[in-house]
């Protein structure tokens, strides 16, 4: 899987929704029952601070991820993970995706999202 950088902006506090395919090394998607581990780190990449606390959290069918059985994933990042934590006019959050499949083989995903300091948003 590729690095995926959102094509437009997002003004702090949106909920996003982020959907990609979840592949082996050859292509080929891999669904929810062959997947060990699917992990989110989302952070600030100037600062590399974590944002809303999501340091390799579990998302595997749980909480703000689900995997269906062709591997597609899909996230519904809550307003919370685009929290604007800087003090500039926007800032690029990293989703770091890693996964384990098939006995130990792992993969890793990264998104960019470029989130706009909206100063009327609370």
């Amino acid at each position: 899987m590729s690095d995926y950088v959102h094509p437009t902006s997002i003004l702090e506090r949106t909920t996003v929704v982020y959907e990609a395919d979840i592949q082996d090394e050859t292509g080929t998607g891999i669904p929810a029952a062959s997947l060990t581990t699917l992990t989110l780190t989302l952070y600030d990449l100037a600062s590399g601070n974590i944002i809303n606390g999501r340091n390799d959290t579990s998302i595997l069918n749980l909480s703000i991820g689900t995997v269906d059985i062709a591997g597609s994933l899909q996230v519904v990042f809550a307003p919370e993970d685009m929290a604007f934590v800087g003090t500039g006019t926007s800032e690029t959050h990293v989703a770091l995706f890693e996964f384990s499949y098939n006995s130990g083989r792992q993969g890793k995903h990264r998104a960019f999202f470029t989130v706009v300091n909206e100063p009327k948003v609370s």
